[in-house]
């Protein structure tokens, strides 16, 4: 990933920018991502594109080709949101980690055909069902991404980023990222699934993991479940947010994760009236 230098005052201290993001995505499903194109050229945003299980088993490999040719003769830069319906990485039960690799692996290849800056993949913890048997996932998962990384030696200057779902704390996503190598390996902060399942503040996050993070995927709720409203229209403190980012050592992707064009215009807008549009 790009890194800019911060700015600093006479005194050399850090000067929060006008805004904490490298470059502004949205999030599109790769199947809307040709008639939506004109959305993406327009509006000077990029896409993530969002890879399901029909995708990858469906739409042919000229397909994709075409459309990373598309983007590129757009100058759009790329991310990719990978499949997560029903994988687990972490299971305890080794034909299911086995399915969830393949997937995986699929997906990376498919992936690697956009050059994309980063592709996002859910880790698969969920209290819940592992519980008592945390390390049991741990091992596991270190595991299958690890397995991985011959795929991604292909891809460079792609990171691989791990995003927060159902955790309460950091302290899962700590641990498999600290034994998993940096990069390609990093974390994506959501801050709609922090607001419904997060037990910590924000800065316990930044604190465990700042050092990993390189895109933050932006939408809102008031905690109740995860509605990716525009942000400002639900109780996640943007604010906060935003002065975190700023005193990181290097900007990050923000991505949109609007599900309708209606709401990606106001997430846009509310963006830009705060000073994040880059």
């Amino acid at each position: 990933m790009e890194k800019i230098p911060r700015r600093a005052d006479s005194t050399g201290v850090p000067v929060a920018p006008s805004s904490c993001f490298l470059r502004i995505h949205a999030h599109i499903p790769l199947p809307y991502l040709r008639r939506k194109l004109g959305i993406f050229i327009q509006r000077a945003i990029d896409p993530e594109i969002y890879f399901n299980y029909r995708t990858l088993e469906k739409m042919p490999e000229k397909e994709y080709v075409e459309l990373a040719a598309l983007l590129e003769e757009a100058g759009r830069k790329v991310t990719i949101h990978g499949p997560f319906f029903d994988l687990s990485p972490g299971a305890v039960d080794p034909g299911f980690r086995a399915l969830t690799l393949e997937r995986l692996r699929v997906a990376l290849e498919r992936a690697r055909l956009f050059r994309p800056d980063c592709v996002v993949f859910h880790p698969g913890y969920d209290p819940l069902r592992f519980g008592r048997h945390s390390h049991v996932w741990l091992k596991n998962s270190i595991g299958t991404w690890k397995q991985l990384l011959p795929l991604a030696e292909r891809m460079p200057s792609t990171w691989l980023l791990l995003e927060n779902i159902f955790e309460r704390n950091p302290g899962t996503l700590a641990e498999l990222l600290a034994k998993l190598p940096s990069p390609p390996f990093g974390f994506c902060l959501d801050t709609g699934h922090f607001q419904v399942f997060s037990e910590v503040p924000l800065s316990e996050w930044f604190e465990a993991l700042g050092p990993y993070l390189r895109e933050v995927h932006l939408h809102d709720n008031s905690g109740g479940g995860d509605d990716h409203l525009p942000p400002g229209m639900g109780t996640f403190d943007f604010s906060d947010l935003f002065k975190r980012l700023s005193l990181l050592p290097d900007k990050v992707i923000g991505t949109v994760e609007a599900h309708s064009e209606a709401d990606l215009m106001q997430s846009l807008a509310y963006l830009g009236d705060h000073g994040m549009m880059p």
